[in-house]
């Protein structure tokens, strides 16, 4: 799996991840599961993200 990790250069407590996934539906059916939201509880997550879905063109 591809990764990148970003910070907003105006609020560094901003950050985005770009993740490349096979399967979008498989990844949307994940966030949803209660691992996911331990692992956001667990890294200090605040606030729901915001997931954004992109092609490449």
């Amino acid at each position: 799996m591809d990764c990148r990790l970003l910070r907003d250069v105006d609020d560094p407590h901003t950050l985005t991840c770009m993740f490349r996934v096979e399967d979008t539906d498989k990844a949307l059916a994940f966030i949803e599961t209660p691992e996911a939201e331990q692992g956001k509880a667990d890294s200090g997550v605040i606030g729901e993200p915001e997931a954004i879905w992109l092609e490449d063109l």
